[in-house]
């Protein structure tokens, strides 16, 4: 017998073996880097989602800001143009009433006398029948009790309709 022979059939078992075994391992450490690979994109994944939302808070809180700054502006615009507005509006009163006490006391006894002359003749000019029958302001005659009268009984009473 030979010492340090070999069996070709075992050897080719055993390298069979060693090979299987091998790519078993790189098999195995593939999946680990592949592993490792895949959570530090996921973490990479996350952190860009945090940050985008940091950011997209951020953007919102400054909008809100600058919407509440313009929002205080119109208001304080507004506020103005409404102190100017009664501003104005006090002025132009207080101009009527200037002129209005410039007028003289004699003008308006004359206007107030002229009025009550109108309404005298308009009074005046109201027909009244010896009958009792009269006529309003439209033009409709009425009875003596203050009901409408007709043609007829207008007629009767010798007045024109």
């Amino acid at each position: 017998m030979l010492i340090g022979s070999i069996n070709p059939s075992y050897q080719n078992n055993i390298n069979k073996q060693n090979e299987a075994t091998s790519s078993s391992i790189k098999k195995s450490e593939a999946e680990e880097q592949s592993t490792a690979a895949s959570e530090s994109k996921a973490k990479a994944k996350s952190e860009r989602k945090a940050k985008a939302s940091s950011e997209s808070k951020a953007i919102a809180k400054s909008e809100s800001e600058s919407k509440a700054k313009s929002e205080s502006i119109e208001k304080k615009k507004e506020s103005e143009s409404i102190a100017a507005s009664q501003s104005a509006e006090s002025q132009s009163i207080a101009d009527s009433e200037s002129t209005a006490n410039s007028i003289s006391v004699d003008e308006s006894t004359k206007a107030s006398e002229s009025y009550q002359q109108a309404q005298q003749a308009s009074i005046s000019e109201t027909p009244v029948s010896s009958s009792g029958y009269h006529r309003d302001y439209r033009g409709r005659w009425h009875r003596p009790n203050g009901q409408y009268a007709s043609k007829v009984e207008i007629a009767q009473a010798g007045l024109a309709w």
